[in-house]
C-alpha cells in the first residue's frame, strides 16, 4: 500500500476544491435563471452556457458577461427559447439583454 506524500495531498485537495467549485457554480446559475424565469412568469425547463459565435451577439461574450440559451414554459404551457445575457459578476450580475426566437 502506498501512502500519499504532502505534495500529493495538495493535488488531491486542489482537485476536490475545483470539483466543488464547478458544482457550486452550476447550482448557482440554475437557481439564478430559475429566479429570473419566475419573476417573468415562466418556469425554467432547460439552459446551457453560450458557445462562441452561437448567441445573437456573435463572438465570445466578454469576460465579465454570462450568456445562456434558455428554454422556458409560460403559464399557458407554451415553450419559448431565447438567450439571456447577464452583466458583470460584481454587484449581482444584472440582466443586460434578452433575445427571443
Amino acid at each position: 500500500m502506498t501512502t500519499l506524500s504532502g505534495q500529493d495531498w495538495h493535488i488531491v485537495w486542489l482537485v476536490a476544491f475545483v470539483g466543488l467549485a464547478v458544482v457550486a457554480i452550476k447550482y448557482y446559475w440554475r437557481w439564478r435563471l430559475g429566479r429570473w424565469a419566475a419573476s417573468e412568469g415562466f418556469r425554467l425547463v432547460d439552459y446551457h452556457g453560450a458557445h462562441a459565435f452561437e448567441w445573437p451577439g456573435g463572438g465570445w461574450p466578454n469576460y465579465h458577461e454570462a450568456v445562456f440559451r434558455v428554454e422556458v414554459r409560460d403559464s399557458a404551457g407554451h415553450r419559448r427559447t431565447g438567450w439571456l445575457k447577464f452583466g458583470t459578476p460584481l454587484l449581482g450580475m444584472p440582466l443586460k439583454d434578452e433575445f427571443w426566437n
